[in-house]
């Protein structure tokens, strides 16, 4: 069964992350054995998060590049387990974690946060190609139903350089974004500012279908 249907297998790509793996750790580093994968969608979780981004950021500031973190919550997802039943929901999921890796490039890594929370983890992007990854991702999961269902995803994004800048500074200012994309009207990208190397906060809008539309301010909250 393809990637949208209604499977319960955690998702492929393995291939994928073995190649991002190797290109963010020296040969023989020691910290594979700290790795897990969510027990529902096979992404790495976020205890790996933790121990994939400082070797991240290590390389970043050695290279004088970024790493782009960008939180993915899909929108309304309380909705699909009220009206499909929470089983239709994990398939959801999983089908939303399949879809995502399809869309994803090799120095781009996929994690389950939480819930319907996902954090993609972007080696070597700026403002601009962290904000390209975050709207191909919103046109993708837009552009068909996933598992049966038409779903709309939000993203909010933040970028980071330097030694100081931890995952959990970045995810919480990733989903202040977020929460700013929420309110503009949801299916939209939004890119914090208050960490170097940020573009100032932009808001573009995906509606179904996956054509894109810029939108220069959030919608008034409804």
């Amino acid at each position: 069964m393809g990637s949208d249907g209604a499977s319960s297998h955690p998702a492929s790509g393995g291939h994928r992350l073995a190649r991002f793996a190797r290109g963010i750790r020296r040969p023989g580093g020691g910290d594979r054995a700290a790795r897990s994968c969510d027990g529902l969608t096979g992404l790495l979780d976020r205890g790996s998060l933790a121990v994939e981004f400082p070797i991240l950021v290590r390389r970043a500031c050695h290279e004088h590049t970024h790493v782009a973190v960008l939180v993915c919550d899909i929108d309304r997802f309380r909705q699909v387990n009220c009206e499909y039943g929470r089983s239709r929901g994990d398939s959801v999921l999983v089908a939303f974690s399949a879809r995502v890796c399809e869309t994803l490039r090799d120095t781009e890594n996929a994690f389950r946060w939480g819930g319907e929370q996902f954090v993609v983890a972007a080696y070597g992007h700026d403002a601009d190609e962290a904000r390209a990854l975050a709207e191909r991702l919103c046109a993708t999961v837009a552009a068909r139903p996933i598992a049966g269902v038409s779903l709309t995803v939000s993203v909010g994004v933040a970028l980071g350089h330097d030694l100081r800048d931890e995952a959990d500074a970045l995810v919480e200012a990733a989903t202040a974004a977020l929460r700013q994309a929420k309110r503009g009207g949801r299916g939209r990208v939004v890119v914090a500012d208050a960490l170097p190397g940020a573009a100032p906060a932009a808001t573009v809008a995906v509606p179904r279908g996956g054509r894109l539309a810029p939108s220069p301010s959030p919608a008034p909250s409804r």
